[in-house]
């Protein structure tokens, strides 16, 4: 669990003698996952202690001593019944939950917990990270364990033991996270970004619906990191690592690439002048005008809906 990253985004518990620690319910300590759901009892959600006290709170992809830890999940079988990220998967008895997979028809709800950390000054890894087989795989797509876990997951819905599946993605980037998106089984998922010591304990009202922090405005999380000309500034980046339809990139001006389809290949929203305006773009449900003369603010008293603009000096 990643409550905050580095340098200037690092986060700290306040000190005893804080203004804070007036308040008897902030504690001194990190809130957990855990304790956000429970935080209010109105919200409804009862933790299954079996599965906490296994998994604890410093996660499924590391042991007691904080090391990553190459726990298994589900077996990859060409026969397996379970699919997800291009793979099947067949369930493995002797897998990480086997001891409290009993007790998981008492409840109606898996909740999953995605983390990753950064900070200034360090670039996240662009390949050869820990956790992945395949060596172009970068820091912010899901790792091997957590593709399993996740089939794990879909095996056990299947199977009747969970009505409802949530993905947190405590993350202070973005991730490539398209076949959660798309996989029917998976119900919700929030981004909590790095929540600090004490924004876990939000999570209950926003989950069980009690109270709603979204601003309504539009993010983009791309299906493909290498479609962004900027990812090629990486510094962990080199055009020996990579390539695009089969062929070797060398990034060019402009997005441009010698070599093999281009950084933006079709299919991706892509918007240039030739485009239709952005209000006939089917991405956009609905277009806020932009007024170049602003009302005297003296005269406006609500703002009923967030105005978001994106724009870039050609």
């Amino acid at each position: 669990m990643e409550y905050g990253g580095g340098g200037s985004g690092a986060q700290s518990v306040p000190a005893n003698n804080s203004i804070a620690h007036q308040h008897d319910w902030i504690g001194t300590s990190e809130k957990t996952v855990y304790e956000g759901l429970e935080y209010n009892a109105a919200d409804g959600f009862e933790i299954n202690e079996k599965a906490e006290a296994l998994v604890g709170t410093k996660g499924i992809g590391v042991d007691e001593g904080g090391n990553t830890a190459d726990y298994k999940y589900m077996e990859v079988s060409a026969s397996g019944t379970t699919e997800f990220q291009g793979n099947k998967y067949s369930y493995a008895s002797d897998n990480f939950f086997a001891s409290v997979e009993s007790s998981f028809e008492d409840y109606s709800t898996a909740i999953v917990t995605i983390s990753r950390t950064g900070s200034e000054f360090v670039d996240n890894q662009s390949h050869d990270v820990a956790g992945h087989e395949d060596v172009t795989d970068h820091y912010l797509t899901l790792t091997d364990a957590e593709e399993a876990l996740l089939a794990y997951v879909k095996y056990q819905k299947a199977q009747g033991n969970f009505d409802k599946v949530v993905i947190l993605l405590q993350t202070p980037a973005v991730m490539e996270i398209e076949n959660i998106k798309n996989d029917e089984d998976f119900d919700a998922i929030l981004w909590l970004g790095t929540p600090g010591w004490n924004g876990n304990l939000a999570l209950g009202g926003i989950l069980s619906g009690r109270t709603n922090p979204s601003g309504r405005l539009v993010d983009f999380w791309m299906n493909d990191f290498y479609t962004d000309p900027t990812m090629y500034n990486v510094l962990g980046y080199t055009p020996a690592n990579y390539a695009i339809n089969g062929e070797q990139v060398t990034p060019g001006l402009n997005g441009s690439s010698s070599g093999g389809g281009g950084l933006f290949p079709s299919g991706g929203v892509l918007l240039r002048r030739e485009d239709p305006p952005l209000s006939e773009h089917s991405a956009f449900r609905r277009v806020h005008p932009v007024f170049y003369r602003l009302p005297d603010p003296r005269r406006v008293r609500r703002v009923v809906d967030p105005v978001q603009l994106h724009f870039h000096a050609v």
